[in-house]
């Protein structure tokens, strides 16, 4: 348990601290190395990846859009035949999610490989 939330705290304090210079795909990286560096089997790690990307976008979107007033999620909602803002920030968090939680497992697969390499 210790070593999940040590995953969700390093992967939401270092990409909320790299969103803001580095490009949106940062989380991912970030998601691997927090994998890598703490030891999880590899669903436990693409969770705790998916939960502190989908938290971390999620929250930021709905932060956006709130101080915005929902104007621009709006627009964007009727380009696409009327969404609601809320859907779209959900859209948001799940993507975020997949990206977090994709570096997450590919980072634990990564430390998996190095250690059946020292191992032998």
């Amino acid at each position: 348990m210790s070593r999940a939330i040590s995953i969700i705290a390093a992967i939401l304090t270092l990409g909320f601290l790299a969103g803001a210079w580095l490009p949106w795909w940062t989380i991912a990286i970030i998601a691997a190395i927090a994998s890598f560096l703490v030891p999880a089997r590899s669903l436990s790690a693409f969770l705790c990846g998916f939960l502190a990307g989908a938290l971390l976008w999620g929250g930021l979107a709905w932060r956006t859009d709130w101080a915005n007033d929902h104007l621009l999620s709006s627009q964007i909602g009727n380009l696409f035949n009327g969404i609601s803002s809320m859907a779209l920030i959900l859209i948001t968090a799940f993507i975020g999610g997949l990206v977090a939680g994709f570096g997450a497992l590919s980072g634990s697969s990564l430390r998996a490989v190095f250690q059946k390499r020292i191992q032998r």
